[in-house]
C-alpha cells in the first residue's frame, strides 16, 4: 500500500461468528503524527457477508471484518497499526486481535 492510496480493503479474519457483537477497529498512524481513527459499523466497517478467497486465504462470511480505505485515511508512510474491538450486547468490550501492523510506502 502507498501513502494517500484509497479504495482498497482492509480485511481481518477472526475465525468466529461475529453476529453477537458490535465491531470496530482502531487505525493508528505511525510516529511522528500518531493519530487514532476509530472505525465502527456505523462509519464504514462491515462484517463480511460473502465468502472471499484471496490467494491461500479464505474469509468466511460472518467471521471477518472489512473496511474500504477512504481518501485521507492513509496520509503518511511508515508502520501503521490496527486492532479489532468488539462490544457485547451487554456493553462489555472485548479485544479480538492483537496489535497488527502493516507498512505504507511513500
Amino acid at each position: 500500500m502507498n501513502k494517500n492510496e484509497y479504495g482498497n480493503y482492509i480485511r481481518i479474519d477472526l475465525n468466529l461468528d461475529l453476529s453477537p457483537f458490535t465491531m470496530s477497529i482502531i487505525l493508528t498512524s505511525p510516529v511522528p503524527y500518531v493519530i487514532e481513527k476509530i472505525i465502527t459499523q456505523s462509519s464504514g466497517l462491515t462484517i463480511g457477508v460473502n465468502d472471499i478467497s484471496i490467494g491461500d486465504q479464505t474469509y468466511i462470511a460472518g467471521q471477518y471484518v472489512e473496511y474500504k480505505i477512504e481518501e485521507g485515511d492513509i496520509f503518511i508512510s511508515g508502520n501503521w497499526e490496527i486492532q479489532v474491538k468488539a462490544e457485547t450486547i451487554n456493553g462489555d468490550e472485548v479485544r479480538f486481535s492483537d496489535l497488527l501492523t502493516f507498512n505504507v510506502k511513500p
